[in-house]
C-alpha cells in the first residue's frame, strides 16, 4: 500500500530522479540489446562524478539521507480527492483583489500554528484541474495582539517547488489572541476565461496539539457560499482531500467494527461504548471511516455521540445527525467537539445503518473510534462494551486487494490502528505532510543538480558524437525547409492556376450573364418580370463580387481588392428588400480594410448578421453603420425587433456562429438586448 501510495503523489518527484538516465532507458526500450552497454556506460559516468567531483558525494548522500526520512513520514492519500468541498472566493476580475478570512473566539485563545490545505478537486469545465487549484501567489497570516495586528507568516506561490497539494505549516511562538485573518492576493487565473479566485480546501489553527478552529466564528468578504460546495463553511469542517491523519506501514491487525443486519430492512438502534476506569477529560471523539473497498461506503447514516458519567447519565449529547442523514465521509474522519467535560464514558447510538446499493442489507463499517482531549487521544485502558443487537461480524477469509485478510472486532475499534496504518493527531499529520513537501522540494533540486553534474562528465565523452549529431541534424532540417518550400511554391502555383481559371471560366460566365439581364430588362416591359430581372442582375453581380474576394484571398496576383462600400449597400438590399433600414458607412473604409482575410471575414459576419435579422428579429427598422474609430473598424448594427433576455443571451448555441466569425476576426464582440427592445450588435476589430 505505501508503495503503491507514493507512486501515485511522487509521479513529478520519480520523472526527475529518472532525468539522469532517460536517453538510456529510452534506447534500451528501443534496442534490448543495447541495455547492458547504456547500463555500464551509465554506471561509469556516475563512478567518475562521484570520484571528482566532491559536491556530487555529498549530494548523493544527503539524497539517501532524504529517502530513509520519507520512509517515517505520513503519504497523502492519491486517490480521487474526498471530503467537502472547501472554500473558494467569488469570480474576481483581478488577480490582485484581496480576501480577507477572519477567525474570531468568544474568549481570547492562544495559538502556535496554522496549516493551509490547497484544494484538490476534479472541476470539471476546469480542464480536470486536480493540484493545488487556486492557490493564492500571496498569502499573509495575521493575529491581532494587545489591539495591535501582528504578522505571523507571509507566503509566496513562487517558494513551491513541488505542487502536489500538501500543506502548508507555519508555527511560531504561542501567543494570546481572540482573532486572526488571513489575506491573500495574487490570485490564480480560471483556465480559458479572464476570471480570478483563490480557495481553500481546510484551515487548521491550532493551539499545541488541539485545533481551535472549529470553535470560530468565521467572516469572509468574498465567498461561493454553497457554490458547487464551496464555502467558507467548509474550511474548518477538517474534511481535507489529503486522506486519514495517520502513518504506516499497512497493518492486518485490528481493523474495527462490522455491524451487518440479517435482512434488508434498517435494524434498530445499536451502541457502542467506550468506558474508562476512572474519570477523563474529553472534548472530542474521532470516528474513523473503513476505507476498505469504497471508503467510508459503511459510514453510519443517522447517529448520536455522548459523553458519560460513571452512573452512564449524558453529560453531553451530539445529536446533530440524529434527524438530519449523515453525507458519506469519503476517506475523511469526522470529528465531533464538545466543551471540555469531565466523562467515564463515550457511547456512540446508531440510529440508521447504510445501505451500499438497493439489493445490500444495511451495515456499519468503522475502522476506529478515538476520545480526544486538546487533540491527543485518550489513554488506551478502557473497558469496549457492545449492546446485545451488535453481534460484531468477524470477516472470516474476507481479503483486500493487496492480499491482506481482515478481521473485525471491538476491540479493535480502539486499539489506535485504523487498516492503513496507526493514527495521529492532526497537528503531528500536517507537520509530517509539510515536511515531506519540503523534503520532496530539496530532493528536487538535489536531483536537478546531479542531472547537471552527470551532463557536465558525459559531455566530455560524447563530444564527436554530438558534433555528427548536429551534421546530421543541420542537413535533415535544411532538406525538410527546402522540401517545404518547394511544396508551397507548388501550391501557390496551384492556386493562381484554379484562381486563372475560375476568373477566366466563371467570371466571364457571370459577365455574360450580366450582359444577358441588362438586355432582357430593357426589351420586358413588365413589372414582375423586371423586378426578378433585377433580383438575378444583383444575386450576379454580388456572386461576381464575392468570386473576387476569394481570388484576391487565395491568389493576390490574380485577384484584385475592391470597394467594398457599393458592394455592402446591394448586400444590405437584397438582405433587408422588405425592411426599413438605414446605412452610413465610412467611404474611406476601404483604406483600412486591406487585409484580403480581413474583408473576407467581415463579409461573411455582415452576411450572417442580415440573415439573423431578417429571420428572426420580426423588426419593422434597422440602422447600420460601419467607420473607423480610433485605429479600429467598428461595425454597428441595431433593429428594433423582439430581442432577447439575458438566459437567452447566455445559452451557448445563441448567435453561435457571430460569435465564431467574431472569435476568427480577433474582434471583440457585445451584444445588448432586451425583450421586445431589439438588439445592438456590436463588432471591433483591428485592421492589424
Amino acid at each position: 500500500m505505501l508503495s503503491v501510495l507514493t507512486s501515485l503523489r511522487l509521479v513529478a518527484v520519480d520523472e526527475i530522479n529518472i532525468a539522469t538516465e532517460a536517453h538510456w532507458s529510452d534506447s534500451s526500450v528501443k534496442n534490448p540489446e543495447s541495455f547492458d552497454a547504456t547500463a555500464k556506460q551509465l554506471a561509469w559516468e556516475r563512478e567518475i562524478a562521484n570520484r571528482l567531483l566532491k559536491s556530487y558525494r555529498e549530494n548523493e548522500n544527503r539524497l539517501r539521507e532524504i529517502e530513509a526520512e520519507l520512509d517515517t513520514l505520513p503519504i497523502p492519500y492519491g486517490g480521487e480527492p474526498t471530503g467537502s468541498g472547501g472554500y473558494l472566493t467569488a469570480w474576481q476580475k483581478s488577480a490582485l483583489k484581496k480576501t480577507q478570512l477572519n477567525f474570531t473566539w468568544d474568549k481570547t485563545a492562544t495559538i502556535d500554528a496554522i496549516a493551509l490545505v490547497p484544494l484538490r478537486l476534479y472541476l470539471g469545465d476546469e480542464a480536470g484541474l486536480t493540484e493545488n487549484a487556486y492557490w493564492p501567489g500571496s498569502i499573509k497570516i495575521r493575529a491581532k495582539v494587545n489591539g495591535a495586528w501582528k504578522i505571523l507568516a507571509e507566503l509566496n506561490d513562487s517558494q513551491q517547488e513541488i505542487q502536489n497539494s500538501l500543506p502548508e505549516f507555519v508555527s511560531f511562538d504561542p501567543i494570546q489572541t481572540q482573532e486572526c485573518n488571513i489575506v491573500f492576493s495574487n490570485l490564480p487565473k480560471r483556465m480559458g476565461n479572464n476570471q480570478y479566485a483563490g480557495g481553500f480546501s481546510e484551515i487548521f489553527i491550532f493551539s499545541t496539539n488541539a485545533n481551535i478552529a472549529p470553535r470560530a466564528k468565521i467572516t469572509v468578504n468574498s465567498s461561493r457560499e454553497g457554490y458547487r460546495v464551496f464555502s467558507r463553511d467548509y474550511l474548518t469542517d477538517e474534511q481535507t482531500p489529503l486522506g486519514l491523519p495517520e502513518i504506516g506501514p499497512r497493518t492486518a491487525g485490528g481493523l474495527g467494527l462490522t455491524i451487518v443486519t440479517k435482512d434488508r430492512i434498517h435494524s434498530p438502534a445499536r451502541s457502542f461504548t467506550i468506558k474508562y476506569p476512572e474519570d477523563q477529560k474529553i472534548d472530542g471523539v474521532r470516528i474513523d471511516p473503513a476505507v476498505i473497498y469504497k471508503p467510508g461506503q459503511a459510514f453510519p447514516i443517522r447517529f448520536t455521540v455522548q459523553l458519560l458519567d460513571a452512573a452512564q447519565n449524558i453529560l453531553q449529547s451530539n445529536e446533530r445527525y440524529l434527524d438530519t442523514p449523515f453525507r458519506n465521509p469519503g476517506l475523511n474522519p469526522h470529528i465531533v467537539h464538545f466543551p471540555p467535560t469531565t466523562a467515564r464514558s463515550v457511547r456512540l447510538n446508531f440510529i440508521e445503518s447504510s445501505q451500499p446499493t438497493e439489493r445490500s442489507r444495511p451495515w456499519i463499517q468503522i475502522s476506529e473510534v478515538t476520545p480526544l482531549y486538546r487533540g491527543v487521544p485518550l489513554p488506551r485502558t478502557a473497558k469496549i462494551t457492545a449492546t446485545q443487537e451488535n453481534k460484531p461480524r468477524i470477516a472470516q477469509g474476507l481479503s483486500d486487494p493487496f492480499g491482506i485478510q481482515l478481521f473485525w472486532s471491538n476491540q479493535a475499534a480502539y486499539d489506535g490502528m485504523t487498516q492503513s496504518g496507526k493514527i495521529l493527531t492532526h497537528r503531528e499529520w500536517l507537520k509530517g505532510l509539510n515536511l515531506r513537501l519540503r523534503l520532496l522540494e530539496e530532493k528536487s533540486l538535489l536531483t536537478a543538480t546531479q542531472t547537471t553534474l552527470l551532463h557536465k562528465v558525459r559531455n566530455y565523452s560524447l563530444m564527436s558524437t554530438i558534433g555528427l549529431t548536429l551534421l546530421i541534424i543541420f542537413c535533415a532540417l535544411y532538406l525538410t525547409i527546402h522540401h517545404r518550400m518547394k511544396v508551397k511554391r507548388e501550391i501557390r502555383d496551384t492556386r493562381e492556376r484554379i484562381a486563372s481559371d475560375l476568373h477566366d471560366d466563371v467570371g466571364s460566365n457571370l459577365g455574360t450573364i450580366n450582359l444577358h439581364t441588362e438586355f432582357l430588362m430593357d426589351q420586358i416591359e413588365e413589372a414582375e418580370l423586371t423586378d426578378r430581372l433585377k433580383a438575378i442582375f444583383k444575386l450576379t453581380k454580388e456572386s461576381a463580387f464575392g468570386l473576387r474576394e476569394v481570388l484576391h484571398t487565395t491568389a493576390p496576383r490574380i485577384g484584385r481588392a475592391q470597394n467594398i462600400v457599393p458592394h455592402i449597400e446591394e448586400l444590405t438590399q437584397l438582405s433587408l428588400f422588405d425592411i426599413e433600414y438605414s446605412l452610413q458607412l465610412d467611404p474611406t473604409i476601404n483604406k483600412t480594410l486591406t487585409s484580403p482575410l480581413l474583408r473576407k471575414g467581415l463579409l461573411l459576419y455582415y452576411k450572417e448578421a442580415l440573415y439573423n435579422i431578417q429571420h428572426h428579429a420580426q423588426c419593422t427598422q434597422v440602422t447600420i453603420s460601419l467607420k473607423e474609430h480610433l485605429g479600429r473598424i467598428e461595425l454597428k448594427i441595431s433593429d428594433n425587433g423582439i430581442g432577447m433576455s439575458k438566459d437567452q443571451l447566455a445559452a451557448p448555441s445563441t448567435l453561435r456562429t457571430l460569435k465564431l466569425r467574431a472569435k476568427d476576426l480577433n474582434g471583440a464582440l457585445k451584444i445588448q438586448s432586451q425583450p421586445n427592445q431589439g438588439m445592438t450588435l456590436r463588432l471591433t476589430i483591428s485592421p492589424r
